[in-house]
């Protein structure tokens, strides 16, 4: 359940009366994180686009990986055009974003947190990344107790 109170101040507040939650068994090992949803897959109780979810799925059984063993939580909760927000608005909305993240690592406790692109990443590492350094290489975070792909 998220804690409405990390959105107050957030410019997104108020735009959705149920903003996205994880997606699947929460008591799966892995976490993967999502980019913001779009408006189209939002609307349809979905985090990520139906093929890009296929994608993921099929990647995840050549791994010898089920469904189950993940589930996915978004790096922003509400969808969003961030054509439409200030660099300020943008950065109040991710740091204000990041709180359902931290709550959720520390409630549903998963083995690793697995971003999936820059901008996940830097919710998780609360710094900015470029996925191309970081992509693929565990690092232990003492702020998640967790480990991080």
């Amino acid at each position: 359940m998220l804690d409405r109170n990390h959105c107050d101040g957030c410019p997104l507040d108020g735009l959705y009366e149920h903003p996205a939650e994880a997606l699947g068994d929460t008591s799966a090992p892995y976490m993967l994180v999502s980019d913001t949803p779009s408006r189209n897959s939002f609307m349809k109780g979905m985090l990520i686009a139906t093929t890009a979810m296929d994608v993921l799925k099929d990647g995840l059984r050549s791994a010898r990986f089920a469904t189950k063993d993940f589930y996915i939580a978004p790096q922003i909760r509400c969808p969003h055009d961030p054509t439409e927000f200030t660099t300020k608005e943008k950065r109040l909305i991710q740091q204000k974003c990041r709180e359902h993240l931290l709550d959720d690592i520390h409630e549903f406790k998963p083995e690793a947190v697995l971003p999936m692109g820059a901008e996940p990443s830097r919710q998780i590492l609360g710094k900015a990344v470029k996925i191309t350094k970081v992509r693929g290489i565990l690092e232990h975070s003492s702020e998640l107790k967790t480990k991080v792909f």
